[in-house]
């Protein structure tokens, strides 16, 4: 039997998933490359796009408060 910080994560992260299952592939990546913290994703979105390191980490920022507001999160 489960306790209840197990059964709310549980659902946590089934939130999450249905979120990010709601996020264009390229959103998705982006935060994938942030939790794994591989900074040359960024780069070479920055490369790619035309812009700065710091414009794609500002993009990143905006996406995890995005997230934290469908989430409900503080």
């Amino acid at each position: 039997m489960r306790g209840g910080g197990d059964e709310e994560a549980w659902y946590c992260l089934l939130s999450l998933r249905e979120v990010l299952a709601q996020l264009p592939e390229d959103q998705c990546a982006l935060l994938t490359a942030y939790v794994e913290k591989d900074p040359e994703h960024f780069k070479a979105v920055a490369a790619q796009e035309g812009v700065s390191l710091g414009a794609v980490y500002k993009r990143v920022e905006r996406l995890l408060a995005r997230l934290k507001r469908l989430l409900g999160a503080e």
